[in-house]
């Protein structure tokens, strides 16, 4: 967060004052010594921003196959080793621009797209936790309260947050959090993934990547995001505000 001194209008009574605003940086990774992407994130948790972009895009899915990684905050760079692995033809055809606020970037494998696998987990998930925990989810986004520009996305055991990360794009959030769990060896696919904007089809690719069965926003999803949670039996709310939800798809995780 920074602190800029802004002038204020409040019907006809002016003044000066200090507001705070979210950070924003433009974030480049190097990987196996080649240019991968650059973003525009928040400044904070960059290593897991790093992992977590790598392994939504399908380039690695243990924490073993990272070689090295060294995040320089004077240029914001990252350089990356990956073990074994020659990258470059892996993103041959893979770059599909996002839906956010601005242009992002999101590297995909066509093979998980066309052969999607089906999620079977039997998790069940009572109503009454889901809402407990968005509204703790709400109540911790300390980062948006102060500046109403950041993101936020947390994963949870379905009882409590174990884990929550910001930033201003909603898919480097949820990278984010994905590069947590993946540094810290966590098993995501019994886990649950709460995020605050909106649900389109790249942030369900993203979460499909860690066989979670349930992803839930404080806001809308897409047709295209309802659409392939619906083809790959993810859990998919919405709304989840107060004592309401919209529940888009696989039903039968959620109980009364």
């Amino acid at each position: 967060m920074e602190e800029i001194e802004i002038i204020r209008y409040e019907g006809e009574r002016r003044t000066t004052k200090m507001d705070v605003v979210a950070r924003e940086v433009p974030f480049t990774i190097n990987l196996n010594g080649t240019e991968f992407v650059t973003l525009l994130a928040s400044p904070e948790a960059l290593e897991d921003l790093t992992i977590g972009l790598l392994f939504s895009s399908g380039l690695l899915k243990t924490a073993d196959e990272v070689q090295n990684i060294t995040i320089d905050e004077e240029k914001w760079l990252a350089d990356v080793s990956l073990v074994n692995r020659d990258v470059s033809s892996d993103l041959v055809f893979k770059r599909m621009y996002t839906s956010g606020c601005g242009q992002g970037t999101l590297f995909y494998n066509a093979i998980d797209i066309l052969h999607r696998q089906k999620n079977e987990s039997k998790l069940e998930v009572p109503r009454k936790n889901l809402l407990k925990l968005m509204a703790e989810f709400n109540s911790s986004s300390t980062g948006y309260k102060r500046t109403g520009g950041v993101h936020y996305a947390a994963v949870s055991d379905g009882k409590r947050i174990i884990e929550m990360r910001q930033d201003i794009g909603r898919h480097n959030a949820v990278d984010k959090v994905l590069g947590w769990g993946v540094l810290e060896e966590v098993n995501l696919a019994d886990k649950i993934f709460l995020v605050s904007g909106r649900v389109s089809s790249e942030i369900v690719l993203k979460i499909q990547k860690t066989a979670s069965p349930v992803l839930v926003s404080r806001s809308a999803p897409t047709n295209q995001g309802v659409r392939l949670a619906r083809q790959t039996n993810l859990t998919l709310i919405g709304f989840a505000r107060g004592q309401r939800m919209n529940v888009y798809s696989a039903p039968e995780r959620v109980k009364n």
